[in-house]
């Protein structure tokens, strides 16, 4: 009841509060449900009737829903009787699923309103019903009419409701367009979906009964944005006695997806005449020599993939075809302000795009034009247009309408660079083509949510060569027929690891896009929140920064700079990818306007710089709006790439398949007797001279566990990686999962360079992103040197060195002449299987270094979606999804090594642990040893045994406390929810005692760092810093952001009050020793080499077993100060208020 109190006496702030209750107790219902629920309402839905809630209670709880939803985005006002309602209504939710008798306290509040309801009457219904949006219930299919009846349950004011869906016809007889066969939707629906319905007409013969008609739209999981292109990809045309028809096919678009982009001449064709267009947009007289070799150098890879005698042909195409074209359409496309890329998404249409042009009139607001470039060959006809190009507009026009309303008008164009005659060509518009495009996206949409849910038709409709449609492009026919043997060519395990991987990897999308509930975010709405969550629980979140005024534009004309007018805490990073857009009176319309894509480059308490995605001709863009909002960008990329590899993996050779099962066993020869101890600065310890040599001798592949401080990055990594360059001519990749880990990977092999004489050093190329101005990468050597330069540089490089991420952008780029041998992969306990399942079978043996006693691999899906009940996934050991393939190959072998045999030998040589550990102090490792069966052992004991050396200081009773104890533990009085106001000013005073403890020694950036688990807390402590550049500079962040990293003494702010938070405090597994492990507490101890404070309620944090061993331990060994002391050493002692329910 914390923050319910915290609220006062405002109404409206207290609904908002008691509203996340509301998703709490059906989050705790659904919590070990399979199917996903995009939204509240749905999960209600669900609930209401898989437990028979009574009548009265359901619609109570969902009337203080959409009361809660009209508080948080319309209104700022609720009635005193409204007020109460909610309280009724909730607590006859809570007695109802709990059987709790509702306490006396709480009924008194309503019991005297009698006759209480926040019930209304569902609205008349209406001849037409323009717009609803509802979740389906029940669906009914009537086989002697061919059509469904479908249930609806209206999230708005209309209630409950039927639709019928039949196909409609002409007078002649003959079906109608295909957007129009409704009985299609009713196929491919499920209960529990969200829909949209536009234009459904009233039965005027049965009672809450509607018609879908030729009027009509639908629109099924409306949340779950299609990009236009990869909609698009879906149609394609057939020849028939008529001409040519348009048709669409779910399975050619994910095929593609599968597939990925495979370089080749014409898509670098249409990517340079992308960047022509771009270039001749903002200046009128361009060259076109420096112009076409700048756009080759920032698609390095892409030329190389073409070749010096592809690039010339490229060339002079684009100079006697493309070029002539597009300056003749320039001055069309200038009449008004040009804008390049802008982004739009359509919630109400389930879309979103980035146009090629957009074009805005001053004079006439509602005027936007579109232009899309297309450099293939264009049809014959003057007046035609592909049908995969003609809905790509289709669905921008629809994306303009949704923003803009129905008043929108302009062109709509395809630019067809390539085209003998009228480049530019109109693509008609009309509501009939937006209903067939709508009827392609559901079908789509379907397809993918049936995935997700494990149901494979679609694997199988492929498999038993059921492709549809006739396909007429014979790529498309090139990619059923290759899925088409590969599905069937692979045994039942390689099929169900197929099959449920990319399942989750769907589901992991879906999470991003739309939401679901887990135990960790509540009702977590994904990227949906862009247009779900209001100002205030945006804010809440830290997940937006508004009050942007524009600066000034840098020097680089897509960098801009904004001043952050007043406070506010955000969760933005540099480097962050996000979202721009105007900043309306009305309140937050990001929906309503164009939306520029950008990366954080720059963020201070007071000023935000960006870079736009792209270079804008419009100079003045940020000054047509006082202010500007910022939030998170969310890109569907990651996750097609995994899609990507599971697709690799099912095209590998079975040797292949079978070493990423663990089904093959791993060989080893002698190949390194001994160390090379000129390469080596510092001698390795024993188990990393060991580690060092079994990964030189792997054939298949090699597995080190890294503890923390173990050295595995600083010394195992770079030694392995200066034996392989030194002893063979073996080419070398080597990733990691973050940026921050291959940043130190490079300073570490940087600092060797720097110490080898010539002809010594470690020549590597950097895999970095296109945002990245990396020395080292191919991009930015191609501006320096001509392309026989780079390509040479890039066949003669033996070493690679990147994000796994970056890697899978190259993957396609890598060319196949570039033959890889060794991959060594660190931090890969933090990677699912899908992340190196297609990266593997390039290379002919693998290294991994990782901890799975660390913080395991981030998913998104709740725990009971990602258990596996399939026997042959079982019996390779893989029973959880979200488990990194590290963890299970690592368990595999030690199993298989355990059950001895003749190969039990060689599993028990593919793993091992390092031992040494060089960064805890003894007092520090005490506390996390038992993890690792307390066989870990100290790398420099003269310093890792040693007394603290600070100076007392009489009249300072905390630097005293600092200078006597290496370990403390600090007391917390009761605190509210998930933020503790105590513990932030107490954390202030920490780092002031430190800092005068150390004096001029102290390092912001390294003395010391802050970690608390949740983001209200950061928000809390960073107030309470405030300005202070110094402790600015401290790293304040949650435990994630600290993995893989070191200070000299950190501090923990638990901020946990209440025990219902220690399941999401921490992350347990069971390792191989049958050790229950804490990875959060593991790693949040671990960063300390000198000193750990840690700040927490012991009653509250007691109740868990590896929170209780730690504070005994301190209160044994450390110093352990209760709260009475504590209040005498921070002299903030109080009389703390009882807590009030209202």
């Amino acid at each position: 009841m914390g923050e319910y109190n915290r609220q006062g006496p405002n109404r409206v702030d207290k609904v908002r509060v008691l509203r996340v209750c509301l998703e709490a107790i059906f989050l705790k219902i659904c919590i070990d449900e399979s199917r996903s629920f995009g939204n509240l309402f749905a999960q209600m839905c669900f609930v209401s009737d898989k437990y028979n809630v009574p009548e009265r209670v359901k619609d109570e709880a969902h009337s203080f829903r959409k009361l809660a939803n009209k508080v948080a985005h319309r209104s700022n006002f609720i009635s005193e009787k409204e007020f109460v309602g909610v309280i009724q209504a909730l607590s006859w939710t809570v007695r109802y699923f709990s059987s709790v008798p509702i306490p006396d306290e709480l009924r008194i509040i309503y019991a005297n309103y009698p006759k209480l309801t926040l019930i209304q009457e569902p609205q008349e219904l209406r001849e037409t019903e323009v717009f609803d949006r509802a979740v389906v219930v029940d669906i009914f299919y009537y086989e002697d009419s061919n059509k469904y009846v479908i249930t609806c349950e209206s999230e708005n004011e209309l209630g409950r409701y039927k639709i019928n869906l039949r196909d409609q016809t002409y007078k002649n007889g003959k079906n109608s367009w295909s957007g129009q066969q409704f009985s299609e939707v009713g196929k491919i629906l499920w209960k529990y979906a969200t829909i949209h319905v536009f234009n459904i007409s009233k039965d005027n013969t049965r009672e809450r009964e509607f018609h879908a008609y030729y009027q009509s739209l639908l629109v099924v999981e409306p949340d779950f944005l299609v990009d236009a292109t990869f909609l698009a990809r879906s149609f394609f045309e057939r020849k028939t006695e008529q001409g040519k028809v348009a048709f669409s096919n779910p399975l050619t678009a994910y095929l593609d997806r599968l597939n990925g982009v495979k370089p080749n001449h014409y898509l670098f064709t249409g990517a340079l005449a992308n960047e022509f267009l771009d270039e001749h947009l903002i200046q009128e007289h361009l060259e076109f020599v420096p112009t076409f070799k700048n756009a080759v150098r920032s698609q390095v890879w892409n030329a190389i993939n073409v070749g010096e005698a592809g690039l010339r042909k490229i060339r002079d195409e684009l100079r006697e075809r493309h070029i002539p074209n597009l300056m003749d359409c320039r001055p069309e496309l200038l009449t008004g302000n040009a804008i390049i890329e802008p982004a739009f998404f359509s919630a109400l249409y389930g879309l979103q795009g980035r146009l090629d042009v957009m074009v805005t009139f001053e004079n006439d607001p509602l005027r936007k034009e579109i232009y899309e470039l297309k450099s293939g060959r264009p049809p014959e006809q003057a007046n035609e247009v592909k049908a995969e190009h003609e809905m790509q507009v289709i669905a921008y026009n629809m994306l303009l309408k949704s923003a803009y309303g129905n008043s929108r008008k302009g062109a709509s164009a395809i630019l067809y660079s390539k085209a003998k005659h009228t480049p530019l060509r109109n693509v008609d518009h009309n509501f009939r083509i937006e209903q067939d495009l709508m009827m392609a996206r559901n079908k789509l949409v379907a397809m993918l949510y049936q995935i997700a849910g494990r149901k494979f038709q679609a694997y199988k409709d492929v498999q038993a060569g059921k492709f549809g449609p006739t396909l007429s492009y014979d790529y498309c026919l090139k990619n059923f027929r290759a899925f088409k043997d590969n599905y069937n060519n692979a045994s039942p395990t390689e099929r169900a690891y197929f099959n449920e991987f990319t399942a989750f990897i769907i589901r992991e999308l879906q999470t991003g896009k739309v939401g679901d509930t887990n135990p960790r975010e509540g009702n977590n709405r994904g990227f949906a929140g862009l247009w779900h969550y209001s100002e205030f629980e945006k804010r809440s979140r830290f997940d937006i920064l508004t009050d942007l005024t524009f600066r000034k534009q840098k020097t680089d004309s897509s960098e801009f700079e904004f001043t952050i007018k007043k406070e506010q805490f955000s969760n933005f990073r540099d480097g962050d990818i996000a979202l721009i857009y105007p900043y309306d009176s009305n309140g937050l319309k990001p929906l309503n306007y164009q939306i520029l894509k950008c990366s954080v480059l720059e963020i201070t308490p007071t000023k935000l710089v960006i870079r736009l995605r792209n270079k804008q001709i419009n100079q003045d863009l940020f000054k047509d709006h006082t202010g500007w909002v910022l939030e998170h960008d969310f890109l569907d990329k990651s996750y097609y790439s995994m899609l990507q590899s599971m697709n690799v993996f099912l095209q590998s050779s079975k040797e292949k398949k079978d070493l990423i099962l663990g089904l093959k066993t791993p060989e080893f020869e002698d190949r390194l007797e001994s160390l090379d101890a000129g390469i080596m600065v510092d001698s390795p310890s024993r188990s990393q001279g060991l580690a060092i040599q079994r990964a030189f001798a792997a054939k298949d592949f090699f597995l080190i566990q890294g503890p923390p401080g173990t050295g595995k990055t600083s010394r195992v990594l770079t030694y392995i990686l200066l034996h392989l360059y030194r002893h063979t001519t073996e080419t070398i990749v080597i990733l990691a999962f973050t940026n921050k880990a291959v940043e130190k990977i490079l300073q570490h092999l940087d600092e060797f360079n720097q110490k080898q004489g010539p002809g010594q050093q470690v020549d590597y190329l950097h895999l970095a992103s296109a945002l990245k101005d990396s020395p080292k990468s191919l991009t930015v050597l191609a501006r320096k040197g001509n392309f026989r330069t780079v390509q040479k540089k890039l066949f003669s490089t033996r070493v690679f060195i990147g994000t796994v991420a970056a890697f899978q952008s190259h993957q396609n780029l890598i060319p196949t002449r570039l033959q890889l041998d060794t991959l060594i992969i660190d931090e890969a306990s933090q990677l699912i299987e899908p992340q190196v399942a297609g990266i593997i079978p390039r290379f002919q043996r693998f290294v991994m270094i990782g901890d799975h006693n660390q913080l395991p691999a981030i998913t998104t899906q709740r725990e009971a979606k990602c258990k596996i009940e399939v026997n042959h996934l079982q019996k390779i050991g893989l029973t959880d999804l979200s488990v990194s393939f590290f963890e299970r190959l690592w368990k595999q072998a030690i199993n298989k090594a355990q059950k001895g045999g003749t190969d039990a030998e060689k599993w028990a040589k593919s793993t091992l642990v390092l031992e040494e550990h060089f960064r805890m102090h003894k007092e520090i490792a005490d506390l996390v040893n038992p993890y690792y069966d307390n066989r870990l052992k100290l790398g420099n004991e003269k310093r890792q045994t040693a007394k603290l050396t600070h100076e007392t200081n009489a009249s300072n009773p905390l630097v005293n406390l600092l200078a006597n104890n290496r370990v403390i533990f600090l007391e917390s009085p009761k605190g509210e929810g998930k933020s503790h106001a105590k513990e932030a000013g107490r954390v202030k005073k920490l780092l002031e005692a430190i800092q005068e403890m150390e004096g001029k020694k102290f390092d912001p950036t390294h003395s010391v760092g802050v970690i608390t688990p949740w983001r209200a807390q950061i928000n809390r402590i960073s107030k309470e810093i405030g300005n202070d550049r110094q402790k600015r500079r401290v790293t304040l962040d949650t435990v994630e952001r600290f993995q893989g990293s070191e200070r000299g003494i950190i501090i923990i702010s638990l901020a946990t009050s209440e025990p219902v938070f220690l399941s999401i405090l921490g992350s347990l597994m069971e390792n191989e020793f049958k050790i229950e492990v804490d990875r959060k507490l593991n790693v949040s101890i671990s960063r300390a080499e000198e000193q750990l404070i840690i700040l927490g309620e012991p009653d509250v944090l007691m109740r868990s077993p590896h929170y209780a061993r730690v504070i005994k331990a301190i209160m044994d060994n450390g110093k352990f100060c209760d709260l009475e002391e504590t209040e005498h050493l921070f002299d903030d002692a109080e009389e703390l208020e009882e807590d009030s329910i209202f």
